[in-house]
């Protein structure tokens, strides 16, 4: 019985570490949803997969969020959304790994706000941060250069974060969490 417990208490652990490799982003950073935000350079610096959640802060009824296919992504057209939200503070989770592509469909917002991101499967080979994975990393490219470039640096718009160590910001592959687990509990059944 004390053995069962100790497997119980084992599986816990492997699916509580699991759970805390998925992160949420926050849009924009501190300005949200926002014209000021060259996206393409955003994206480019974080690692998206399979798990996370995007968090878009955004003017209710001055902005909105759609997911769309690529096509209407390039093209700006919001007219055949694959989802829509007007909430103000939208959150999608991010349940397929793959390209996905987000726009403002009010008029005139698109060409500004616009996201495209590779969500991963949960693990990034290449081990660097932000790499384009999928194919359509040369498209990004070329968009991000059509784009207005960031505005310059403002204290204003920054979040104090100097209490947080940089450590709280890296999150382990689910590989690497997965490997010690199972190297844990092969040490953790030898001994028992």
């Amino acid at each position: 019985m004390a053995r069962l417990a100790a497997w119980g208490a084992v599986l816990v652990w492997i699916s509580v570490i699991g759970v805390e490799s998925k992160k949420t982003w926050i849009v924009g950073d501190s300005k949200g949803w926002s014209a000021s935000i060259n996206f393409s350079a955003w994206a480019d610096s974080k690692l998206f997969n399979v798990g996370d959640e995007l968090v878009f802060p955004y003017s209710q009824g001055a902005q909105d969020v759609a997911e769309v296919r690529q096509g209407d992504f390039e093209n700006c057209n919001g007219n055949f959304p694959i989802s829509r939200w007007i909430d103000g503070d939208t959150h999608v989770n991010l349940t397929t790994p793959g390209r996905k592509y987000f726009i403002c469909t009010f008029p005139g917002h698109c060409p500004l706000l616009r996201l495209a991101i590779d969500v991963g499967s949960g693990t990034n080979s290449s081990g660097i941060p932000g790499r384009q994975v999928g194919s359509d990393a040369n498209t990004v490219a070329s968009m991000s250069a059509q784009r207005a470039p960031p505005p310059p640096y403002s204290n204003r718009n920054m979040i104090d974060n100097s209490h947080r160590s940089q450590a709280s910001n890296i999150s382990p592959s689910s590989s690497t969490i997965y490997v010690f687990s199972l190297v844990f509990l092969l040490a953790y059944t030898l001994l028992v």
